[in-house]
């Protein structure tokens, strides 16, 4: 079981970053719940992309991230914490969110679940690289790379992004949503994640806390 979320600005206005900043940082405390082993942020300034990633505990990887300036300007920000299954989160490769490049873009991706696949890149023995071959073989993220990516066998909640798109859906794994003043969508694992996170960064009003509908794709451009 790990935890996953992300914080996505519709905007283009720098105005938010404060209220970002908040979310991704309690969003890394509460989602440890669900992974205490490693985190990771993947932020999208642009066509610069901020990756952390580092195993032990979320708590101290989001006192880490505290110290840093800059990356809550991001447009996307991603946010995984691990729990260990197999390959060891001191493998950092195999620490969330794991990333391919494709012509000049980025993609990045957060899972929670299992897959039924063997694992594709020998260096990161872990079956969420499998997520990434449609990617590949699609020349980039895109709605159809996020259906094959859902028919990889196994359960699964996945939020991919190259920066510009965002993708998200799940089957047998929990992911839910929320939107903060229609500027700002955030998703998490559980209702309880969420509802304690945004509580802790100071988020009085937002819509209602929805599930995301198993086995379909969701979809933002930012």
């Amino acid at each position: 079981m790990c935890g996953i979320g992300a914080v996505i600005d519709i905007t283009s206005k720098n105005g938010l970053a404060s209220l970002k900043r908040r979310i991704t940082l309690e969003l890394i405390r509460e989602l440890s719940v669900r992974g205490s082993d490693a985190a990771g942020i993947a932020a999208y300034l642009g066509r610069r992309v901020y990756i952390r990633k580092m195993p032990g505990s979320p708590l101290s990887f989001a006192e880490r991230l505290e110290k840093v300036k800059g990356w809550e300007r991001a447009r996307v920000i991603l946010i995984h914490d691990r729990a260990y299954t197999h390959c060891s989160p001191s493998n950092n490769y195999c620490n969330h969110p794991l990333c391919t490049k494709v012509d000049d873009k980025i993609v990045s991706l957060v899972h929670n679940g299992v897959l039924m696949v063997e694992p594709p890149n020998p260096r990161a023995p872990v079956d969420s690289y499998a997520l990434l071959e449609p990617v590949k073989k699609h020349g980039g993220l895109s709605i159809d790379a996020a259906f094959d990516m859902l028919k990889v066998p196994g359960s699964k909640a996945v939020i991919a992004t190259d920066g510009e798109l965002v993708v998200f859906f799940r089957d047998g794994n929990p992911l839910v949503r929320t939107w903060i003043d229609n500027k700002l969508l955030v998703l998490a694992s559980t209702k309880e994640i969420m509802k304690r996170a945004l509580r802790n960064a100071g988020v009085k009003k937002h819509s209602k806390i929805e599930s995301i509908e198993a086995q379909t794709i969701y979809h933002i451009n930012v």
